[in-house]
């Protein structure tokens, strides 16, 4: 059951470059919130 999830977040979780929204909500490793950037902003932070 686990296996079935993590499968089904892992093909339809999108990373880095495969992200298309044009403005991202970014959140830090820590968990703080860094704000809503333009999509090569938060790449560059990435």
């Amino acid at each position: 059951m686990i296996n079935e999830e993590n499968d089904r977040i892992n093909k339809f979780t999108r990373l880095n470059e495969q992200i298309r929204a044009p403005r991202l909500r970014v959140i830090d490793e820590d968990g703080q919130q860094l704000g809503v950037l333009s999509r090569s902003e938060a790449l560059q932070i990435a």
